[in-house]
């Protein structure tokens, strides 16, 4: 959608911003409605859970994705 070509866009070019400004090591975050970074050691390793119920989760499944259940 929409909505996901001009996120997936904020994403690559704030990824393009840090490797301009030689800032490696970091992924590129969305946090509220803004996009930062995160360092790699304080991210990787880390499983975040989303519960079952969760409204993104159900409605995923309305729409008949599969989560390999």
């Amino acid at each position: 959608c929409a909505y996901d070509r001009v996120l997936s866009t904020r994403f690559g070019a704030r990824a393009a911003e840090l490797i301009r400004d030689e800032v490696y090591g970091v992924s590129v975050a969305l946090k509220g409605n803004k996009i930062t970074h995160n360092p790699l050691e304080e991210v990787a390793g880390i499983t975040r859970g989303v519960e079952p119920d969760d409204e993104v989760i159900t409605a995923a499944r309305e729409i008949g994705i599969v989560f390999g259940d």
